[in-house]
């Protein structure tokens, strides 16, 4: 099985986004296989193209156009807790996730592990860093170690920012 073309979208290999992704399996077997076999029992999933595009519809506040530019550009990697804030408006009822990950650690804007990702309600984690989705009854087999878990609909001055990211009638960019 070619893992890469398993968990990067067809068209997108060029991405800067998977370049976290791409490393860690090229230098660690182990963590390979993990990843090898969540995908074939059906545990990890890639960001498939629905999510993406729902993803760059996103009304955001930053020098680039869409987050279609921020992955292009690889800005995830190291920006999860911001990716993570933005993923979650397009996933209702979602929990901020933050620990540690350690098959991070020593990587790109990440000197010790410290993570951040969303949990939906049904069960799924979205790593913004790794740009997969993997089911939380194999987060332990991933490394994920969970300090902190909050409803992100909780949080101070969150919905006012749901809402600007998804009021159609602004077009902070140029909807694809």
């Amino acid at each position: 099985m070619d893992i890469l073309e398993k968990i990067i979208p067809r068209g997108r290999e060029d991405y800067k986004c998977y370049d976290l992704i791409k490393y860690i399996i090229s230098t660690n077997k182990d963590y390979k296989k993990i990843i090898e076999n969540g995908l074939i029992l059906d545990k990890i999933k890639p960001f498939d193209e629905e999510l993406l595009q729902k993803f760059n519809m996103l009304n955001i506040r930053w020098p680039v156009k869409d987050i279609d530019e921020v992955l292009f550009l690889g800005g995830n990697i190291g920006g999860c807790t911001t990716m993570a804030h933005q993923l979650s408006f397009i996933i209702d009822k979602s929990y901020k996730c933050a620990g540690f990950l350690p098959i991070l650690a020593g990587t790109k804007n990440c000197n010790d592990g410290t993570h951040t990702w969303v949990e939906s309600p049904d069960g799924w984690i979205y790593d913004t860093s790794l740009m997969l989705i993997i089911h939380k009854s194999y987060k332990n087999e991933m490394g994920y170690k969970e300090n902190i878990r909050e409803a992100y609909d909780k949080l101070k001055f969150y919905s006012e920012q749901k809402e600007f990211a998804l009021d159609d009638s602004l077009m902070s960019h140029q909807k694809k």
